[in-house]
């Protein structure tokens, strides 16, 4: 008896399991609490909107399309992704290290 195919999902294949956000008012670094919402998918209930970075990925899970924030108290001046290559380090063909850790870094100024 022949098998079926097996099926993939289509989409990114990687998406950024890091996230941090540099406030360059206060010089301060934070590991926010991150919720994935997809597509078609409600945002979380539990979770006030004005405390929402909202980051659309690109179609590789790599590159930012859009990033917006919904806090009044801080805004978003830059946003990117970026590997991490202290994360999961290994040597790769040729001796060279190759990682698959990817980091979304988001920078803005809160108010005063």
């Amino acid at each position: 008896m022949q098998q079926p195919p097996p099926t993939t999902i289509s989409g990114p294949s990687t998406v950024p399991q890091f996230v941090v956000i540099h406030d360059q008012l206060q010089q301060c670094w934070k590991h926010p609490v991150v919720h994935y919402v997809f597509e078609d998918e409600p945002f979380p209930s539990n979770v006030p909107k004005d405390s929402y970075v909202l980051v659309n990925l690109g179609e590789d899970g790599e590159s930012i399309a859009d990033v917006h924030s919904l806090s009044h108290k801080f805004q978003v001046t830059n946003c990117k992704v970026s590997s991490t290559p202290q994360m999961n380090a290994t040597a790769g063909p040729g001796g060279k290290e190759s990682n698959t850790s990817l980091m979304l870094t988001i920078e803005g100024m809160s108010a005063k």
